[in-house]
Protein backbone atom coordinates (compact mmCIF):
# COMPACT_ATOMS: atom_id res chain seq x y z
CA UNK A 1 0.00 0.00 0.00
CA UNK A 2 2.87 2.41 0.77
CA UNK A 3 4.43 1.85 -2.64
CA UNK A 4 1.12 2.32 -4.45
CA UNK A 5 0.45 5.54 -2.52
CA UNK A 6 3.95 6.83 -3.26
CA UNK A 7 3.71 6.01 -6.96
CA UNK A 8 0.35 7.78 -7.25
CA UNK A 9 1.73 10.87 -5.52
CA UNK A 10 3.73 13.70 -7.00
CA UNK A 11 6.50 13.03 -4.48
CA UNK A 12 10.06 13.37 -5.70
CA UNK A 13 11.57 10.90 -3.18
CA UNK A 14 10.38 8.05 -0.96
CA UNK A 15 11.83 7.46 2.51
CA UNK A 16 10.76 4.51 4.65
CA UNK A 17 11.64 4.89 8.35
CA UNK A 18 12.31 1.87 10.55
CA UNK A 19 13.91 0.73 13.78
CA UNK A 20 16.01 -2.40 13.59
CA UNK A 21 16.24 -5.52 15.79
CA UNK A 22 19.06 -7.98 16.35
CA UNK A 23 19.22 -11.02 18.62
CA UNK A 24 22.55 -9.62 19.84
CA UNK A 25 21.40 -6.75 22.08
CA UNK A 26 24.82 -5.08 21.88
CA UNK A 27 24.45 -4.27 18.17
CA UNK A 28 23.70 -0.60 17.61
CA UNK A 29 23.87 2.02 14.91
CA UNK A 30 22.23 3.55 11.88
CA UNK A 31 22.07 2.30 8.30
CA UNK A 32 20.34 3.30 5.09
CA UNK A 33 19.34 0.88 2.35
CA UNK A 34 18.83 1.50 -1.36
CA UNK A 35 18.10 -0.72 -4.37
CA UNK A 36 18.41 1.14 -7.68
CA UNK A 37 21.54 3.07 -8.66
CA UNK A 38 19.42 6.26 -8.80
CA UNK A 39 18.77 5.76 -5.06
CA UNK A 40 22.40 5.74 -3.93
CA UNK A 41 22.85 9.53 -3.69
CA UNK A 42 19.72 9.84 -1.55
CA UNK A 43 20.82 6.99 0.72
CA UNK A 44 24.29 8.47 1.19
CA UNK A 45 22.98 11.96 1.94
CA UNK A 46 20.52 10.60 4.52
CA UNK A 47 23.11 8.35 6.19
CA UNK A 48 25.78 11.05 6.42
CA UNK A 49 23.45 13.70 7.81
CA UNK A 50 21.61 11.42 10.22
CA UNK A 51 24.76 9.86 11.70
CA UNK A 52 26.28 13.32 12.18
CA UNK A 53 23.12 14.72 13.78
CA UNK A 54 22.45 11.93 16.28
CA UNK A 55 26.08 10.82 16.77
CA UNK A 56 25.20 7.25 15.90
CA UNK A 57 27.48 4.39 14.92
CA UNK A 58 27.68 4.43 11.13
CA UNK A 59 26.67 0.99 9.86
CA UNK A 60 26.81 2.27 6.30
CA UNK A 61 24.75 2.40 3.14
CA UNK A 62 23.75 -0.96 1.70
CA UNK A 63 22.10 -2.24 -1.44
CA UNK A 64 19.06 -4.25 -0.32
CA UNK A 65 16.25 -6.01 -2.13
CA UNK A 66 13.30 -4.62 -0.12
CA UNK A 67 9.91 -4.41 -1.83
CA UNK A 68 9.47 -0.71 -1.04
CA UNK A 69 12.83 0.06 -2.66
CA UNK A 70 12.38 -2.14 -5.74
CA UNK A 71 8.91 -0.94 -6.63
CA UNK A 72 8.85 2.82 -6.16
CA UNK A 73 9.06 5.03 -9.23
CA UNK A 74 11.09 7.74 -7.54
CA UNK A 75 14.45 7.59 -5.72
CA UNK A 76 13.88 5.61 -2.52
CA UNK A 77 15.70 4.84 0.71
CA UNK A 78 14.92 2.73 3.77
CA UNK A 79 16.38 4.17 6.97
CA UNK A 80 17.14 1.98 10.00
CA UNK A 81 17.42 4.67 12.68
CA UNK A 82 18.51 2.45 15.55
CA UNK A 83 18.03 -0.91 17.25
CA UNK A 84 15.09 -1.45 19.58
CA UNK A 85 16.92 -4.57 20.75
CA UNK A 86 19.69 -2.35 22.17
CA UNK A 87 18.71 -0.93 25.57
CA UNK A 88 20.56 2.37 25.05
CA UNK A 89 19.11 3.01 21.59
CA UNK A 90 15.61 1.94 22.63
CA UNK A 91 15.72 4.48 25.46
CA UNK A 92 16.92 7.20 23.09
CA UNK A 93 14.21 6.40 20.54
CA UNK A 94 11.60 6.80 23.30
CA UNK A 95 12.76 10.38 23.95
CA UNK A 96 10.88 13.11 22.03
CA UNK A 97 14.01 15.29 21.83
CA UNK A 98 15.94 12.45 20.22
CA UNK A 99 13.20 11.91 17.66
CA UNK A 100 13.37 15.63 16.84
CA UNK A 101 17.13 15.24 16.34
CA UNK A 102 16.44 12.30 14.01
CA UNK A 103 13.97 14.43 12.04
CA UNK A 104 16.55 17.23 11.78
CA UNK A 105 19.18 14.80 10.54
CA UNK A 106 16.82 13.41 7.92
CA UNK A 107 15.79 16.91 6.85
CA UNK A 108 19.45 17.92 6.48
CA UNK A 109 20.04 14.82 4.34
CA UNK A 110 17.04 15.62 2.14
CA UNK A 111 18.24 19.21 1.68
CA UNK A 112 21.73 17.96 0.79
CA UNK A 113 20.35 15.46 -1.71
CA UNK A 114 18.33 18.13 -3.52
CA UNK A 115 21.21 20.62 -3.36
CA UNK A 116 23.55 18.19 -5.13
CA UNK A 117 20.88 16.77 -7.45
CA UNK A 118 20.18 20.13 -9.05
Amino acid sequence: ARVATANRSSGQIFISLHNDWNKNSYVEGTSVHFYKSQDLALAEALQNSLVAQIDSIDLGVMRSNFYVLRNTNMPAALVEIGFLSNQKEAALLAEPTYRVAVARGLFAGIKEYFRVAR
